[in-house]
């Protein structure tokens, strides 16, 4: 497991398998990185992409956005 820092502050997990292109692989809203079907997805393609997979916010292995950073006018309002 990889993990980063989103510019809200929240740790991100992610998987990395594979060479080549850069590959994200998005699992529905509900799923994992390592339950749902990008797992096996990802394994398929990995002799050809260098294949990401990421838990999102709030799931499995990433953190939760503090409320005070991540509500639903500061995604979708502009300045």
């Amino acid at each position: 497991m990889n993990t980063t820092t989103s510019t809200d502050g929240t740790t991100i997990a992610y998987d990395r398998i594979g060479q080549g292109p850069a590959l994200v692989l998005i699992d529905g809203a509900l799923c994992s990185r390592a339950q749902g079907p990008m797992p096996e997805l990802a394994q398929e393609l990995q002799n050809d992409f260098t294949v990401y997979t990421y838990d999102r916010r709030g799931r499995a292995d990433s953190g939760t956005p503090s409320r005070t950073r991540w509500t639903g006018r500061s995604r979708t309002s502009r300045p």
